[in-house]
């Protein structure tokens, strides 16, 4: 299931940063190297023989078919129109009915290769299926895909169970109809709806010229290097070209820079309605993630880490979500988005160890989402120049201290942005500094600022919630004398200790149905505050936002890091304004 696009299940691990690590949970493009299936059991003969298929047979039944649909429930088998949202990717939904069964109480199942997640719909007269809504934890497109010889995608099963009692099975067969190539010199991916592996280290550039290719690398074994001196070529590219998935390992260690100084990393240009999952991109002489005039991508686990320019960069990309991204040690901003950027969300993000710029930058962009962020060890924190009517919560600003380093920094004219609970402690410089008439920005719910060094705020020729004694309309505002307990900062692991005193579980009570994010920023219907939805899970719309008759991931601390291991009941949900909330948290929260 994607929390947050899977948010946080692997965070324990992917704090450690990539240029420390190369092991992003199943980092390297993939979820490590895919053991082989169990061997097939003999079913009770009991068990009922069904057949699984696609469940948008017309449009949706290979992968990167997209078909038009804000949800699997109220989804059409109508082809998606790239650029015209609302689309799922109908290639990740499989389906298999079971007669005789009016309920799904009690009923589970399992693919044999433990690839997704399912969920049982009552689909008709003493009629129930399952299907499937999305990866599981750790898992992706590597997981179905045999990489030895030619190359082929797996055969799979599927198992129901009612209790322990088996009553339902299919035989293994292979899932989808596209074609699997291998290709390690880079070579012609011009072939629609072709998956291309990438079987040993390829010293080359791969063009993606067609749309619903897929790109895929041997998990944790492949690297894509392109030592080959080029003018200004990114490892991976696409532009123009839509319906794509990319779940890649690269490294340009050794490529020498381009003339125009972006040669490596993963450029999409005017790309949409595409997924990076499982990325690495690290080491290029530019930028390491590239989204240009791109909007409908989901970007999720991604560690970019040593790049000469910016980690992860959108550049006028809009109404994209990334998830779980990890950055640090890139030569500009960790993660930037300018040049009218809009209605992008951005949850679960640990940017760090930036030595002279910025941990996320928002430059001349509007209407942003971020939230779950921990900025770390750069020069700013964050930094708004230009930018109005983002929203930020749950976010940890702290020990930005290189050069004069300022944790939250609003200027030209950076208004009407939404802050709900903030810390921003520990900066070489100031916690907060708004100037250059950054008017109407409100500050809401927690507020901590301390032991920074030149103050905690400062406010210059501006107004608004806040002042230069960071007083204002903030529910609450604290000093902070204790640093926050890291598990590793210094080594880039930013996960909590459990004696932490300034982040760790700030949030103890359950947000009630009543406790909504109000900020005209937010559109009906009304958003509940510190939590996230589950996407991939069937419910809901994954647009990340929890709100009614979802499944929400409780967050309770401050910042990226939301506890780690399985998902387990919150408790009870108080309904109010939201109501129908299943709560969950993970079951370890801190080390």
């Amino acid at each position: 299931m994607n929390i947050l696009g899977r948010f946080l299940s692997r965070a324990f691990s992917f704090f450690v940063l990539s240029f420390l690590l190369i092991s992003c949970g199943s980092g390297g493009g993939g979820g490590g190297e895919a053991p082989p299936a169990d061997p097939p059991v003999d079913p009770p003969a009991t068990s009922q023989l069904s057949t699984v298929g696609p469940l948008y047979p017309l449009n949706g039944a290979d992968w990167n078919d997209y078909v038009v649909g804000a949800d699997i429930s109220s989804a059409s088998d109508t082809a998606c129109v790239a650029g015209t949202p609302p689309c799922i990717h109908g290639g990740e939904v499989r389906s298999m009915e079971v007669t005789g069964r009016s309920s799904c109480s009690g009923l589970t199942a399992s693919d044999n290769l433990e690839v997704f997640e399912w969920m049982c719909q009552v689909s008709g007269p003493s009629t129930i299926r399952f299907v499937s809504t999305g990866f599981k934890q750790g898992k992706g497109l590597s997981n179905l895909i045999d990489f030895t010889g030619s190359g082929s995608l797996r055969q799979n099963a599927l198992t129901v169970l009612d209790g322990a009692t088996q009553i339902a099975h299919s035989l293994p067969a292979v899932w989808w109809s596209n074609p699997v190539l291998v290709n390690n010199d880079g070579s012609n991916l011009s072939s629609p709806g072709t998956i291309y592996i990438v079987t040993q280290d390829a010293n080359a550039k791969y063009t993606i010229n067609a749309d619903r290719v897929a790109l895929v690398t041997k998990p944790n074994l492949v690297t894509i290097k392109d030592t080959i001196p080029s003018t200004a070529d990114p490892n991976v590219s696409a532009n123009g070209f839509n319906f794509l998935w990319l779940e890649v390992k690269a490294d340009a260690t050794a490529t020498p820079p381009g003339l125009l100084g972006v040669t490596g990393g993963i450029s999409l240009t005017s790309t949409r309605h595409s997924v990076l999952h499982n990325v690495v991109a690290d080491n290029s002489a530019g930028l390491g993630v590239s989204l240009v005039s791109a909007s409908y991508n989901r970007l999720n686990n991604i560690s970019v880490s040593g790049n000469v320019s910016s980690g992860v960069s959108l550049n006028n990309s809009s109404n994209n979500t990334l998830s779980d991204i990890v950055t640090g040690g890139n030569g500009n901003s960790e993660i930037t988005l300018n040049n009218s950027s809009n209605d992008n969300i951005l949850i679960g993000v640990t940017a760090s160890g930036n030595n002279s710029v910025t941990g996320v930058k928002l430059d001349g962009s509007r209407n942003n989402y971020l939230s779950n962020v921990t900025v770390s060890g750069n020069n700013h924190g964050i930094e708004l120049d230009t930018s109005t009517n983002n929203y930020f919560g749950n976010v940890l600003a702290s020990r930005n201290t290189k050069n004069t380093s300022i944790g939250l920094y609003m200027y030209n004219a950076s208004s009407d942005n939404f802050i709900n609970n903030l810390t921003a402690t520990e900066d070489s410089n100031y916690g907060i500094r708004l100037e250059g008439g950054s008017s109407g920005n409100t500050f809401d719910g927690l507020l901590q600022v301390g032991l920074n060094t030149a103050g905690n705020c400062s406010v210059v020729d501006t107004s608004g919630d806040l002042d230069s004694s960071c007083a204002g309309s903030v529910a609450s505002s604290t000093t902070i004398s204790d640093p926050i307990s890291f598990v590793d900062a210094a080594g880039g692991d930013y996960a909590l200790k459990t004696d932490d005193q300034v982040v760790f579980n700030k949030f103890t009570a359950l947000p009630t149905g009543d406790d909504v994010l109000t900020d005209a920023w937010f559109t009906a219907p009304p958003k509940l505050m510190n939590a996230v939805e589950i996407s991939g899970d069937g419910i809901g719309n994954d647009n990340l936002f929890c709100e009614s008759n979802e499944t929400c991931l409780f967050t309770p601390n401050m910042g990226s890091y939301q506890g780690h291991g399985n998902l387990i009941s919150a408790g009870t949900f108080t309904g109010g304004t939201i109501t129908g909330v299943t709560l969950l948290k993970y079951q370890t929260n801190g080390n």
